[in-house]
């Protein structure tokens, strides 16, 4: 059942990601220490420069992609690689461990929609939902 589910619920890149993480922990004590700790120094910074920031800004707004949203066809030819690089747009949240969110702020000439992501501190979940609203109602104006 847990394998199923996990086949039907998430992408192939999510697949991925996890069992490369169940990989590097557990093949060796030498991987953990090399990537693992690595990693979580890495996030310590993310997380201490966004606490930084958010001592002089309430909302800090990013881009959620480089660009429109591609066709399925065209990540399969690429190997996804377009979404791999557009992960790092919104990666930063979810390391930190802070809320955020996106959403769509125009239309591109092509008629796909462009989106920004919106962060706050840490428990300010509220200010990113009443911001996403205002952006939300001046859209659809």
């Amino acid at each position: 059942m847990y394998a199923s589910s996990r086949s039907e619920a998430l992408n192939t890149i999510v697949r991925r990601r996890i069992f490369a993480g169940n990989y590097f922990l557990m093949k060796q004590w030498g991987y953990r220490q090399k990537y693992f700790e690595r990693a979580l120094k890495v996030r310590r910074i993310i997380h201490d420069e966004l606490r930084q920031a958010f001592r002089e800004v309430d909302l800090i707004v990013t881009p959620t992609a480089s660009g429109t949203a591609p066709k399925y066809s065209e990540l399969r030819d690429t190997l996804f690689s377009k979404e791999d690089n557009d992960d790092y747009f919104t990666q930063a949240a979810n390391l930190a461990g802070i809320p955020s969110i996106s959403v769509p702020v125009g239309v591109a000439e092509d008629g796909l929609p462009i989106g920004v992501q919106l962060m706050a501190d840490k428990l300010q979940d509220r200010a990113v939902c009443d911001v996403a609203h205002i952006l939300d109602g001046l859209i659809r104006k």
